[in-house]
C-alpha cells in the first residue's frame, strides 16, 4: 500500500490544510530518513515537518534518524521509551 502512495502529492494536500488554517503545523509519525528526505527535497516545499514521532528506546536506537532530524530542525519525538511490550495472549 505504501509503495503506491504519492508522498509529495499527500504533502501538498497537508500544506493546503496549513494554508487554510486547519492545522498549525504538519507532523509525521514513523517516517524513516528516506521518506523525510523525499519531503525535504520536494520542489516548491512550503512547510517542512515539525516533528517525527517514532518508537525509540535503548533497544531500538534511531541515532542516524536523530542526526538527520537535528540537521533539518525536525523534532524527534519518542514513544515507547521504556520499550514496547509484546501482546499477551
Amino acid at each position: 500500500i505504501f509503495d503506491s502512495l504519492d508522498l509529495c502529492h499527500t504533502w501538498e494536500a497537508l500544506e493546503k490544510c496549513k494554508d487554510t488554517g486547519l492545522t498549525k503545523s504538519i507532523r509525521v509519525s514513523n517516517f524513516n530518513h528516506k521518506q523525510l528526505e523525499k519531503i525535504m527535497n520536494k520542489l516548491g516545499l512550503k512547510y517542512k515537518p515539525v516533528c517525527n514521532q517514532v518508537e525509540c528506546h535503548p533497544y531500538l536506537n534511531h541515532s542516524k534518524l536523530l542526526d538527520f532530524c537535528k540537521s533539518h530542525d525536525i523534532v524527534l519525538l519518542a514513544h515507547g521509551v521504556l520499550g514496547s511490550q509484546g501482546v499477551k495472549e
